[in-house]
């Protein structure tokens, strides 16, 4: 009897890791990232994947290791594998956000000088009504939709 061989996911954290870290895949990531943010193709081509654990700065300070972040000029982004909803993951999402716009600069550095920060969930779930593969959320005014800052953005991909 022939044995049965188990396929691994692109949804499980660990193979989602091997994949954005492949400088095989370099292309794909690129026009995958390319068509959710509208970024040049060409600087994501050239962009470090790195998995990245960020500094505790105090014993009271929780650890925050992100699946994978890319540097490019004047954009750091954070991809995140979320292969389950569980309640609490999209507030442990934003609080990576705001953990890496607050390390991206240093004391005395310009505001206005601030690279964007993009995070990109990758959601083995459903859990937004509109029927849509991308759903892009910045913080804005309710009523007259304007939007607080430019630089801050996350998207949820619909995987499922």
């Amino acid at each position: 009897m022939a044995k049965r061989k188990n396929i691994l996911e692109l949804t499980s954290d660990v193979v989602f890791k091997a994949f954005m870290l492949s400088d095989n895949t370099k292309e794909y990531k690129a026009k995958l990232i390319h068509l959710i943010t509208g970024i040049s193709y060409e600087e994501l081509l050239s962009a470090t994947y790195v998995s990245k654990e960020f500094p505790v700065n105090n014993k009271k300070d929780k650890s925050y290791r992100s699946d994978i972040t890319v540097d490019i000029s004047k954009n750091i982004l954070n991809l995140e594998m979320n292969s389950s909803y569980y309640h609490g993951l999209f507030i442990k999402n934003n609080r990576y956000i705001n953990k890496i716009g607050g390390d991206s600069f240093d004391k005395g550095e310009d505001y206005l000088e601030m690279d964007d920060i993009t995070q990109i969930n990758f959601d083995n779930f459903n859990k937004y009504s509109g029927d849509k593969l991308v759903y892009e959320f910045s913080m804005y005014e309710i009523d007259t939709k304007e939007i607080e800052e430019e630089g801050l953005k996350s998207y949820h991909i619909d995987c499922e």
